[in-house]
């Protein structure tokens, strides 16, 4: 694997790792978002109107263990998929994939799915395969 392929899977692998964080730091963003009061047709006030539109309201950025992460919303985005993608495939690389992010170690996820580590590896590099080519999509990494 070349220099700049591990740039990018290390950069798939971080999201990964720190999602939950990012997902907490997603809803905090979003709930600083100031909307300002909102009235409907009889000149009331819309509270139900102005917290659609702050759901809907892009995070343009968020701090992850004291560096910026851009789009952060897209990335997550590429987790879901990743993990729906998985679940489609087999229990298995459901399985391998959420474990490893939750930081249980191979020679663990190995032996409770009676894995060789040849096969773990292999169905860790399509993961972040997947991964990686959903994150190029969405234009968050560039693969050259």
């Amino acid at each position: 694997m070349g220099r700049h392929t591990q740039g990018y899977i290390k950069k798939v692998e971080y999201i990964f790792y720190n999602e939950k964080a990012i997902r907490a730091a997603v809803c905090e963003a979003r709930s600083l978002i100031r909307i300002p009061e909102l009235r409907n047709g009889s000149g009331l006030a819309d509270p139900t109107a102005a917290q659609a539109i702050r759901n809907l309201s892009p995070v343009h950025s968020v701090e992850i263990e004291g560096q910026e992460l851009r789009r952060p919303e897209d990335w997550l985005s590429v987790v879901d998929k990743t993990y729906n993608w998985c679940a489609r495939q087999c229990e298995t690389y459901f399985k391998v994939a959420r474990w490893r992010y939750e930081g249980l170690h191979f020679v663990k996820i190995c032996a409770t799915l009676d894995l060789v580590p040849e096969k773990f590896f292999r169905i860790l590099e399509k993961i972040r395969h997947y991964a990686a080519l959903q994150a190029a999509y969405l234009q968050l990494i560039r693969v050259d």
